[in-house]
């Protein structure tokens, strides 16, 4: 689909979804501004209220506007709205958008590498944690040093954090990309310019 329509539609879903999110940005080739586009990737920050489990443990629950909106889009080919990740068919347009839903600490870093493009961010972003002692492990961005790695089918490093919860060292807790990317000691580069 041409970058000017696919715009066009990832914007109507922008505009649906933004009443229910703190953040929500579109992401990957449209932001990046390829003439050619595959699908719209959005990562938002959905609203949440304060509720409680059946203990009586105090947790975040996200609104249910989020939920009622999101499913609205069409048909749901995977993933949930209460996950971190739901792909939506819109039948009308005939495409899929991916919508990421992050946790709020993990926003920037998430947008960055769902901009893409996936070569540059292999390159440049998981590049520059894994020179600062980070990987991406299976509960996120964690210290090499409290993770394990095994190669996969893929024949990619997988990482699995094998530190008890309590003794896992966090990342940052970004307020922006450009702080994300101070992070990563890179120099701020425009999405349009993220191609390989």
């Amino acid at each position: 689909m041409e970058l000017i329509k696919a715009k066009d539609i990832a914007l109507g879903v922008w505009n649906k979804l933004k009443p229910h999110c703190d953040i929500i940005k579109i992401a990957g080739s449209i932001r990046r501004e390829k003439p050619e586009v595959g699908d719209i990737e959005i990562v938002a920050l959905p609203k949440t209220i304060n509720d409680y489990t059946l203990f009586g443990d105090p947790i975040k629950k996200r609104i249910a506007g989020w939920r009622d909106e999101v499913y609205g889009l069409g048909k749901v080919i995977k993933g949930s709205a209460w996950g971190k990740y739901i792909q939506v068919h819109l039948s009308e347009h005939d495409i899929d958008v991916d919508i990421f839903m992050p946790d709020d600490f993990d926003y920037w870093r998430q947008l960055a590498i769902r901009t893409g493009s996936a070569d540059w961010t292999g390159r440049f972003i998981a590049g520059g944690w894994r020179k600062l002692g980070w990987c991406g492990s299976d509960v996120g961005l964690r210290l090499q040093s409290q993770c394990e790695g095994k190669e996969g089918p893929d024949k990619k490093i997988h990482w699995k954090c094998i530190a008890p919860v309590s003794q896992q060292t966090l990342p940052p807790h970004w307020e922006s990309e450009q702080e994300f990317f101070d992070w990563l000691g890179l120099k701020w580069i425009e999405p349009k310019f993220r191609n390989i």
